[in-house]
């Protein structure tokens, strides 16, 4: 059976048992599955006024206004599962001309709904359930239509418009959606964007691209390069909208796919733009994406040239089939003065559209990317480096990589479900994502190397661990006396580099890491924020929704059609969200199991998920909540925090809130007011250790 097949039919066999599960389960006409079934019992507990959804078996407590609650446990802090109370089951039909539309209503909101959980199944599946329902409801569901472009709101005329409207670029089409259309659009089916337009009164937006290969197997050639865009605001900002798409064999030309893009981003910087009825200011925040892409959009040559690096005049040489940079880090920045003049023109291929948008700082508006520099550049290279390139003692025998595997195993019971991918023993390194490399590199690189690795080597992970921290803090990347202090860390890093792994291993991303501090100093937000891991998410996503044959264009344009003609309340469209006030999830008994406050949330039954942090720094454990005071109590043991988890030459470990902890006897009802963030506690050697989760700082 064909890739494309296999695939086909697997979509199908997950949706029908969801289907099937949710029959035997029900005996009423429910079409979604388990965990989107939605009841509004209060539980017996509850104060008054206050509204529950019952999901998985439990009871969460929805937000007054039409927010999401939000998990952090995954790339999206929402939870896009939930419904809102026109999703019920299909019960209990009236007669009424009003009921039977309400019923059909219902029916293509929870189709909607199953196309957005399962978008590997084929469309024709709905139809053929849309007559199946109608043959049973003859009456009910009169007007059900069954024809999906009907009940998706699909866009039909796309493919016409594509090839009007489009652009041919080489081998391939293109289509613009528009910046202020894509925004705009966006905005009016989700509430929280206008209400934070109101407040704030600007629109301030960030943009990314990356090439992928949507397909495998003889398509493999086929690429896709999206361009998108994302708003911030103070309390959260947004997933990437889509704003741009180009789809051929080969990669589009510099100045066909950003001419467009460019001429309408020059025209909004700085302007008054009204949104929805609201007026604000256009701002551009930064543009990012990996080094290539870079490149691609800057016109500047690629890592493996000898004037490479974005930041500096720093030449490379080769040295082993590698381009390997200099130790001195004392090498003259360049600026976006030098860039436009051309100072260096051997660190240029072409002119770049986006010299001629004025406003656009061609060096310092440019991020660096921290997930492929920092977590699959850095961290993937010293780990595979230890493994199996290390010279002489430097690489890890067997017999310390089974206690680096034992140590994983002890520690990931207590990793909190921030992380969604928990690790695996080394032997399966290869298969290892980027999020696993920055639970390394942030979270567990001392714990796991403890007394294994030399001093030198040591020394070196310990400059990489505190630089990263503080980088990645979100208050601590505001005070410049702390990012300077990071600075001075990684460029001794890069320094000493040379001295444990050799010359020929200092490549771009161990010289240009150096440079994430610029970055961090001139956002003014830490690492996380501006990295590209929302980006690949939503690739990930645009790829799950192609099916392999041509038109890709066509399909992604029809693809976005149909979710914009679902309401906000019913997907999932905030990145991140800061509570200002307390949301609790109750289980069927009416008691407290999951708080969201701020930017992190905690359960009360998890080894991982229940410690926090207070203003104090001090660490304790949540065992239960009180919510029927204002603000509302939290009944917490208490930890001690009597000894740093290490002090050396470099700095302290309670600098960056890395403390050995252990339980006491005393317990404390404290208001949550006083949390300000959530708390890993690993073990270590016997002892726990204590680490504040970095991206749960507001």
């Amino acid at each position: 059976m064909s890739t494309k097949r296999m695939r086909k039919h697997r979509g199908r066999r997950k949706f029908l048992t969801a289907l099937e599960e949710d029959d035997s389960n029900s005996s009423d006409i429910d079409f979604l599955p388990e965990d989107h079934r939605l009841t509004f019992d209060l539980p017996p507990d509850s104060p008054d006024g206050a509204t529950h959804v019952e999901q998985d078996g439990e009871t969460a407590e929805c937000l007054s206004s039409p927010h999401h609650l939000h998990d952090t446990s995954s790339s999206s802090m929402c939870v896009s599962d939930s419904l809102p109370s026109s999703c019920e089951s299909l019960n209990n039909f009236s007669n009424s001309e009003q009921d039977f539309d309400s019923s059909t209503e219902k029916v293509i909101t929870i189709f909607k709904n199953l196309h957005l959980k399962y978008p590997t199944t084929t469309l024709s599946l709905f139809e053929d359930l849309a007559r199946s329902l109608k043959s049973v409801f003859p009456e009910e569901l009169n007007d059900l239509p069954t024809r999906y472009v009907t009940i998706f709101e699909t866009d039909v005329q796309s493919k016409g418009r594509v090839s009007a409207n489009g652009e041919e670029e080489g081998d391939g089409t293109s289509y613009y959606f528009g910046i202020l259309n894509s925004i705009r659009e966006e905005a009016s089916r989700n509430i929280d964007i206008l209400k934070a337009l109101q407040i704030e009164k600007k629109l301030l937006v960030s943009f990314s691209t990356d090439g992928f290969e949507p397909f495998e197997g003889p398509l493999k050639q086929c690429t896709c390069w999206p361009l998108l865009a994302e708003i911030h605001f103070r309390l959260f900002k947004t997933k990437p909208i889509l704003v741009k798409v180009y789809c051929g064999e080969k990669k589009p030309s510099h100045t066909d796919f950003f001419h467009e893009f460019c001429s309408e981003l020059s025209s909004l910087i700085g302007k008054t733009v009204k949104i929805c009825d609201v007026d604000c200011v256009f701002k551009l925040f930064y543009l990012t994406a990996d080094t290539p892409a870079r490149s691609f959009m800057k016109g500047c040559v690629g890592h493996n040239a000898t004037k490479g690096c974005e930041r500096c005049v720093a030449p490379a040489s080769r040295l082993n089939h590698r381009m390997h940079y200099p130790s001195n880090t004392d090498f003259e920045l360049r600026t976006h003065q030098t860039f436009v003049s051309r100072a260096d023109e051997d660190h240029h291929r072409y002119d770049s559209c986006f010299e001629t948008v004025v406003s656009i700082d061609m060096i310092n508006d440019f991020a660096l990317d921290p997930m492929h520099l920092l977590d699959e550049g850095v961290m993937k290279r010293l780990l595979f480096h230890l493994l199996t390139e290390a010279r002489g003692g430097q690489r890890l025998q067997a017999e310390k990589v089974r206690i680096v595997n034992n140590r994983i195993d002890e520690v990931m019971p207590f990793i909190p479900s921030d992380f969604n991918r928990k690790l695996t023993p080394l032997r399966k390194i290869h298969g290892w994502k980027a999020c696993m490399y920055r639970l390394i590199d942030t979270y567990l690189l001392l714990i796991l190397f403890k007394d294994l690795i030399s001093e030198d080597t040591e020394d070196l992970f310990v400059r990489l661990f505190v630089s990263v921290r503080i980088l990645r803090n979100g208050k601590l990347c505001t005070i410049p006396e702390k990012v300077e202090e990071a600075r001075k860390l990684l460029k001794s890093f890069v320094e000493k580099f040379e001295d444990v792994f050799g010359e020929s291993h200092r490549i771009y991303n161990i010289h240009t890491i150096m440079h994430l501090p610029d970055v961090v100093d001139h956002i003014k937000k830490p690492l996380d924020y501006f990295s590209s891991y929302s980006t690949e998410d939503a690739l990930r996503m645009l790829k799950r929704h192609l099916k392999a044959g041509p038109n890709v264009v066509s399909q992604i344009i029809r693809r976005r059609s149909e979710t914009l003609s679902i309401p906000v309340n019913e997907s999932d469209c905030l990145e991140q969200k800061l509570y200002l006030e307390p949301r609790f999830e109750f289980d069927r008994q009416g008691i407290i199991v999951k708080v969201w406050f701020r930017k992190f949330f905690f359960k009360l039954d998890s080894l991982g998920d229940s410690f926090l942090v207070n203003e104090r720094k001090q660490i304790f454990k949540a065992v239960s909540v009180n919510h029927r005071i204002s603000p509302c109590r939290v009944h917490c043991i208490c930890l001690s925090s009597h000894e740093p988890y290490f002090n050396n030459h470099v700095c302290n470990s309670a600098f960056i809130g890395m403390m050995y902890v252990k339980f006491t006897e005393e317990t404390k009802e404290l208001p949550i007011t006083e949390f300000i963030c959530k708390a890993m506690v690993v073990p270590s050697e016997g002892r726990l250790v204590s680490l504040p989760l970095l991206h749960t700082i507001p």
